[in-house]
């Protein structure tokens, strides 16, 4: 994902986060710190989807070899392999906005982080 693509997703959903922290709160605004602090999904969902799908290709044989009479070694292996990958896709991976931000680099992270805090203000 190039670094522009990355910064409007990172962007929706750190907006999606904060406007559910609002609620949750109760308060108008949130500070700086605190929107660098919430945790969003770094990982966008179709990509999570793929790792489910991926996941399920090795489960799929693991029950076929095992419920055929096959190795019981080798379906436990697919299996875990399986369902790590699955694992993986079901949970995603969430981390804090200010690190998803310093990924971006210096001056697109400043900018991402100037249109979420603006479109905050102006709730």
């Amino acid at each position: 994902m190039n670094a522009e693509r990355r910064a409007r997703y990172i962007e929706r959903v750190a907006l999606r986060a904060a406007r559910r922290a609002l609620r949750k709160s109760g308060k108008e605004t949130l500070t700086r710190e605190e929107l660098l602090a919430l945790r969003i999904q770094r990982v966008p969902p179709w990509k999570r989807a793929c790792l489910v799908g991926f996941g399920l290709l090795f489960i799929v044989p693991a029950v076929v070899i095992f419920s055929n009479g096959g190795s019981v070694v080798i379906s436990c292996a697919l299996g875990a392999i399986g369902g790590g990958f699955a694992g993986v896709g079901l949970v995603g991976q969430r981390t804090t906005v200010e690190s998803c931000l310093a990924e971006l680099g210096g001056g697109l992270a400043e900018a991402t982080l100037e249109i979420i805090y603006n479109v905050l203000s102006h709730l």
